[in-house]
Protein backbone atom coordinates (compact mmCIF):
# COMPACT_ATOMS: atom_id res chain seq x y z
CA UNK A 1 0.00 0.00 0.00
CA UNK A 2 1.32 3.44 -0.40
CA UNK A 3 0.63 6.34 1.72
CA UNK A 4 -1.22 9.11 -0.30
CA UNK A 5 -1.58 12.70 1.19
CA UNK A 6 -4.75 13.46 3.18
CA UNK A 7 -5.37 16.58 0.41
CA UNK A 8 -5.55 14.05 -2.33
CA UNK A 9 -9.31 14.13 -4.05
CA UNK A 10 -9.70 10.62 -3.75
CA UNK A 11 -10.38 8.09 -0.81
CA UNK A 12 -9.01 4.57 -2.18
CA UNK A 13 -7.99 4.01 -5.65
CA UNK A 14 -7.57 0.69 -7.07
CA UNK A 15 -5.49 0.35 -10.18
CA UNK A 16 -5.05 -2.71 -12.25
CA UNK A 17 -6.13 -4.99 -9.47
CA UNK A 18 -6.50 -8.79 -10.08
CA UNK A 19 -6.67 -11.86 -7.73
CA UNK A 20 -6.87 -15.21 -8.36
CA UNK A 21 -7.50 -18.04 -6.25
CA UNK A 22 -6.94 -21.49 -7.30
CA UNK A 23 -7.55 -21.83 -10.78
CA UNK A 24 -10.14 -19.17 -10.68
CA UNK A 25 -9.15 -15.21 -11.87
CA UNK A 26 -11.56 -13.84 -9.40
CA UNK A 27 -11.09 -10.13 -10.50
CA UNK A 28 -9.07 -9.21 -13.65
CA UNK A 29 -7.55 -5.74 -14.25
CA UNK A 30 -10.07 -3.70 -12.09
CA UNK A 31 -9.61 -0.06 -11.39
CA UNK A 32 -11.80 2.35 -9.28
CA UNK A 33 -11.74 5.32 -7.72
CA UNK A 34 -13.90 6.10 -4.83
CA UNK A 35 -14.20 9.50 -3.88
CA UNK A 36 -14.42 10.53 0.25
CA UNK A 37 -18.30 10.81 1.38
CA UNK A 38 -19.19 9.30 -1.61
CA UNK A 39 -21.19 5.98 -1.02
CA UNK A 40 -21.48 2.91 -3.13
CA UNK A 41 -22.86 0.02 -3.95
CA UNK A 42 -21.20 -3.40 -5.78
CA UNK A 43 -23.65 -5.37 -6.63
CA UNK A 44 -23.42 -8.88 -8.92
CA UNK A 45 -24.43 -12.35 -9.09
CA UNK A 46 -23.15 -14.48 -6.31
CA UNK A 47 -19.57 -15.83 -6.58
CA UNK A 48 -18.53 -12.79 -8.93
CA UNK A 49 -15.84 -11.15 -6.70
CA UNK A 50 -17.74 -8.61 -5.20
CA UNK A 51 -16.85 -9.79 -1.15
CA UNK A 52 -13.06 -10.09 -2.46
CA UNK A 53 -12.96 -6.08 -3.91
CA UNK A 54 -13.99 -4.84 -0.85
CA UNK A 55 -11.91 -6.89 0.65
CA UNK A 56 -8.79 -5.74 -1.53
CA UNK A 57 -9.99 -2.18 -0.95
CA UNK A 58 -10.08 -2.17 2.60
CA UNK A 59 -6.69 -4.10 2.50
CA UNK A 60 -7.23 -7.71 3.92
CA UNK A 61 -6.71 -8.96 1.39
CA UNK A 62 -3.25 -8.15 -1.10
CA UNK A 63 -3.85 -8.14 -4.71
CA UNK A 64 -1.60 -10.92 -6.64
CA UNK A 65 -1.52 -7.81 -9.40
CA UNK A 66 -2.08 -4.10 -9.13
CA UNK A 67 -2.11 -1.91 -6.29
CA UNK A 68 -4.24 0.19 -3.62
CA UNK A 69 -4.25 3.29 -2.68
CA UNK A 70 -5.61 4.70 0.40
CA UNK A 71 -5.86 8.45 1.90
CA UNK A 72 -7.24 8.28 5.72
CA UNK A 73 -9.62 5.90 7.08
CA UNK A 74 -11.79 3.23 5.41
CA UNK A 75 -14.51 1.33 7.20
CA UNK A 76 -16.28 -2.49 5.95
CA UNK A 77 -19.42 -3.62 7.66
CA UNK A 78 -19.72 -7.48 7.37
CA UNK A 79 -22.61 -8.86 5.58
CA UNK A 80 -23.57 -11.52 8.01
CA UNK A 81 -25.40 -8.56 10.68
CA UNK A 82 -28.07 -10.23 12.92
CA UNK A 83 -31.10 -8.76 12.97
CA UNK A 84 -34.02 -8.82 14.73
CA UNK A 85 -37.85 -8.58 13.11
CA UNK A 86 -38.45 -4.99 12.40
CA UNK A 87 -34.42 -3.85 12.87
CA UNK A 88 -33.54 -1.96 9.44
CA UNK A 89 -29.50 -0.76 8.52
CA UNK A 90 -29.76 2.37 10.02
CA UNK A 91 -31.45 0.97 13.62
CA UNK A 92 -28.56 -1.78 13.51
CA UNK A 93 -25.49 0.96 12.60
CA UNK A 94 -27.15 3.65 15.02
CA UNK A 95 -27.00 0.33 17.48
CA UNK A 96 -22.94 -0.54 17.00
CA UNK A 97 -22.15 3.11 17.10
CA UNK A 98 -24.08 4.00 20.46
CA UNK A 99 -21.06 3.37 22.69
CA UNK A 100 -18.68 5.33 20.54
CA UNK A 101 -20.88 8.47 19.93
CA UNK A 102 -21.36 9.17 23.81
CA UNK A 103 -17.92 8.51 23.89
CA UNK A 104 -16.98 11.74 21.49
CA UNK A 105 -20.10 13.67 23.30
CA UNK A 106 -18.49 12.81 26.93
CA UNK A 107 -14.91 13.88 25.38
CA UNK A 108 -16.99 17.54 23.86
CA UNK A 109 -18.16 17.65 26.96
CA UNK A 110 -15.62 17.31 28.95
CA UNK A 111 -13.58 19.88 26.26
CA UNK A 112 -15.84 22.42 27.12
CA UNK A 113 -16.13 22.13 30.67
CA UNK A 114 -11.92 22.44 30.67
CA UNK A 115 -12.38 25.52 28.32
CA UNK A 116 -14.90 27.17 30.77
Amino acid sequence: MNPIPLSTPFHVRAEGVTVTRGSRRVLDDVSVTVSARSRVAVVGENGRGKTTLLHVLAGLITPDEGAVHRAGTLGLARQELSARAGETVSTLTSEALAASLAALAALDEATRAMAD
